[in-house]
């Protein structure tokens, strides 16, 4: 009986080590399929960034780079940050003819830019005592160019979704941005997929 014993709980283990096993295929595949996505995203960003720059270059306006190189989330920011700017952290930073470069980013599929040469001081809206604004949420706030700062959209950062639920109903006006990338804006709620192809840049960097 002890030897049935002891082979009913080999077989067990053999049973349980093979789930284990499945398992962590399984758990490897889908890291190996997010990293091919991620490379490809970021692959595919590069390549809009580089024809945005040659044709705003090609147009006689000089440029530094994407707005996005200069934004520095804090750890655990990264999400909401992406999710704020959108496609406006490609943006490249150019100085020159504008009208003549937005005639040059006609031809591609799209294209954005921030005037670098902006010097139009902005002030941010007043926040509940609650909420953060920009400079609690990025390394290096005090750093960024007048057009930088510009170009960071109006929102007010929180915790959690109910801080926001409970905000939105005091400041209807104002958007709310969670550390779980949820936006609230009066009564409409935004939820961002956590997917690889949703990921923001800087949740793919991090």
């Amino acid at each position: 009986r002890a030897a049935e014993a002891e082979l009913a709980a080999l077989a067990e283990e053999l049973t349980e080590a093979e789930a284990a096993r499945e398992s962590a295929r399984e758990s490897a595949g889908a890291l190996e399929h997010r990293h091919a996505a991620l490379l490809e995203l970021l692959r595919a960003r590069d390549v809009s960034v580089k024809a945005v720059a040659e044709a705003i270059r090609g147009a006689g306006l000089s440029e530094r780079g994407a707005l996005s190189d200069r934004i520095r989330p804090l750890p655990g920011w990264e999400d909401a940050v992406g999710l704020v700017l959108g496609h406006d952290a490609d943006a490249l930073l150019a100085s020159g003819n504008v009208s003549r470069g937005v005639a040059a980013l006609r031809a591609l599929s799209a294209g954005r830019l921030v005037r670098d040469d902006w010097r139009a001081e902005t002030t941010a809206a007043a926040l509940p005592a609650e909420a953060r604004g920009w400079d609690a949420v990025l390394d290096g706030h005090a750093d960024l160019s007048i057009a930088e700062r510009a170009a960071l959209p109006a929102a007010a950062f929180v915790e959690t979704l109910d801080d926001a639920l409970a905000l939105a109903e005091r400041h209807p006006l104002l958007t709310f941005v969670t550390r779980e990338a949820e936006v609230v804006r009066g009564p409409v709620v935004r939820v961002s997929s956590r997917s690889a192809p949703a990921a923001g840049l800087f949740a793919q960097r991090r």
